[in-house]
């Protein structure tokens, strides 16, 4: 096996050749938070994230193999040459950690002559001779505006809140420049980092084995274990031991060795698959002992994919299956189902580009889905079906997405008579209870995961009650329709956007593991309409209906800084 130092000539051949002047800051300039040069002869795979000048860099990752330090090298090298970075991380307290132990001491030793008039500013802002460095949380909505910048670095895209992302791209509308980073460990395919590095070039690293000749890139499913298809079919360490072994023939690989990034597809956007299997600070051993931790766990073992190999992953049972929504069809159709005047039924609605509705009745634990529908949000129309749909079902309480059309939603709840509250979301690791209500602004704030676990658990123990055509709601069929019908979709949009999000398990700021619902690269906007008519069956106890109080519902939709074209509204 070739050891380390052999390659070392190599290496600093790469850094210092001359078609490579660039890399002269990051080795000269640059120094690690510890004060120590960067040091690539175990980071070859990271030297040509280094020499990358293009706009726009996307690099899917496992933790802890340096991309830390070539983020805070890019945002010192732009704020150099005269341009701002704007950086978001996924929450303030994770930004206040970053900033004091990343880039203050950088401030004091090789970066000090940057500094304006010598100061290290605070933990949101740094002012540095040319250029600004801005830090924040994605979880403030307010520290995303009034920044302009010239540089966007998003690290942790699979964990910031991507309610408030657009704000951070709109830093970038007045630069010339418009670079942008996205780093990330990955969650699940076609989600966050990993629907952006499938829009890009996708560079894979590959290394040549010494013995073969064979170029490949490594991948612990292959490289280090093979599948015992004659016994187990279990993932067993290849004939020779726990390491690196070629996938031709056999011998073992130096992982640290030169290797070469790989396109897969030709496309602007420059994207990078970290190794795994390259990493510096863990052995193979390490990683298989993780493995045989955590493969029986399906929430360790989604842990150890994203986290240590760097690869999407969802746990089995980690979504609502369709064999779970079908357990929940109830011998009923939309068309034929009755209200009577004693009957509670709720309502929620999701916001986006559409009003997705769904109202339910509410029979003891159970509520029974009675419409399901989709508005066009832009359309007076709608705002007057629904309140013609609170009036027909006798509507007791209703909950809606209070983003991204907050204005719109305010006024709803505000024309409804208090009837429809508005809901936003919290992802706060801390929390006691479901929801909190704010009857003075018609508000609820409930817990995201909770909430929608409590839905969830719903539909699997069938207290979620569904019509016979539930799975045919928004564009499908039924299996003898489909025949002989082109492009025919087994299952409509009510179905598929229930199926949407998947439960993924992190690691919180204390590193204890919490979960989180994730949506996926499909549209969840009725699963998120259900969740809120969940939330409002929840709170059935704390509303009057219509009935009893017919002087709470007067909306009066005339108000022209909503909407026009409601005359016949009074017709109600």
């Amino acid at each position: 096996m070739v050891e380390v130092e052999e390659i070392r000539v190599d290496i600093e051949a790469l850094l210092f050749g001359k078609e490579n002047p660039e890399l002269e800051f990051a080795v000269n300039k640059h120094r690690t938070f510890k004060g120590n040069r960067l040091d690539f002869k175990k980071h070859a795979f990271l030297i040509d994230l280094y020499k990358d000048p293009s706009s726009e860099i996307i690099v899917k990752k496992p933790t802890q193999v340096g991309l830390t330090e070539w983020i805070i090298y890019k945002m010192f090298k732009a704020a150099f040459n005269g341009h701002t970075s704007f950086t978001v991380l996924p929450k303030q307290k994770l930004r206040d950690a970053y900033v004091d132990t990343r880039i203050n001491p950088l401030l004091t030793t090789c970066y000090f002559d940057m500094l304006k008039n010598g100061e290290k500013g605070n933990l949101s802002l740094k002012k540095l001779k040319h250029a600004y460095l801005h830090f924040v949380g994605s979880n403030s909505e307010t520290e995303m505006v009034s920044h302009p910048a010239d540089q966007l670095i998003i690290d942790e895209l699979d964990f910031c809140d991507s309610r408030n992302l657009p704000l951070a791209e709109n830093r970038l509308d007045h630069s010339n420049l418009k670079h942008r980073i996205y780093v990330s460990t990955p969650t699940l395919a076609g989600v966050g980092i990993d629907r952006r590095y499938v829009g890009s070039d996708k560079k894979k690293w590959h290394l040549k084995c010494e013995h073969c000749g064979k170029w490949q890139t490594l991948n612990f499913f292959g490289n280090v274990l093979m599948k015992d298809d004659d016994i187990t079919g279990d993932w067993i360490p290849i004939t020779g031991g726990v390491g690196i072994h070629c996938v031709k023939c056999g011998g073992i690989m130096n992982r640290f060795a030169v290797g070469e990034y790989i396109a897969e597809q030709k496309s602007d956007p420059s994207g990078y698959h970290i190794p795994a299997l390259c990493h510096p600070t863990k052995s193979i051993k390490e990683l298989y002992k993780k493995w045989i931790y955590s493969k029986d766990n399906e929430y360790e073992k989604q842990i150890f994919m994203n986290n240590d190999l760097g690869e999407c992953y969802a746990a089995e049972g980690s979504n609502i299956s369709q064999n779970s929504l079908d357990n929940c069809k109830a011998n009923y159709n939309l068309s034929n189902t009755h209200i009577n005047v004693s009957d509670r039924c709720v309502i929620g609605i999701d916001v986006g580009k559409y009003f997705h509705v769904i109202v339910g009745r509410v029979e003891g634990k159970k509520l029974r889905v009675v419409v399901v529908k989709k508005l066009l949000i832009d359309d007076d129309a709608s705002i007057v079906e629904i309140f013609a749909l609170i009036k027909k079902y006798g509507i007791k309480k209703g909950v809606i997405d209070a983003r991204p059309e907050n204005k719109l939603s305010n006024k709803i709840s505000e024309k409804s008579g208090g009837i429809i509250w508005t809901c936003d979301y919290s992802t706060k690791e801390n929390a006691t209870e479901i929801f909190k209500e704010d009857k003075e602004k018609r508000r609820v704030v409930a817990n995201r995961t909770w909430s929608i676990d409590d839905m969830v658990e719903g539909v699997r123990l069938q207290n979620i009650l569904l019509p016979m055509e539930a799975h045919t709601i928004g564009g499908g069929y039924d299996e003898v329709q489909a025949k002989g019908k082109k492009g025919a979709k087994p299952c409509g949009e009510f179905y598929s956007q229930l199926q949407a999000p998947t439960r993924i398990a992190i690691r919180d700021s204390r590193g204890l593991i919490r979960y989180s619902w994730q949506e996926g690269s499909e549209q969840d906007h009725y699963f998120h309409a259900l969740n809120y008519c969940n939330i409002a069956k929840l709170q059935i106890g704390t509303m009057t209906s219509i009935s009893e109080n017919p002087e709470n519902f007067q909306p009066q939709l005339r108000d022209r800084d909503m909407m026009t074209g409601m005359e016949d509204f009074d017709s109600f």
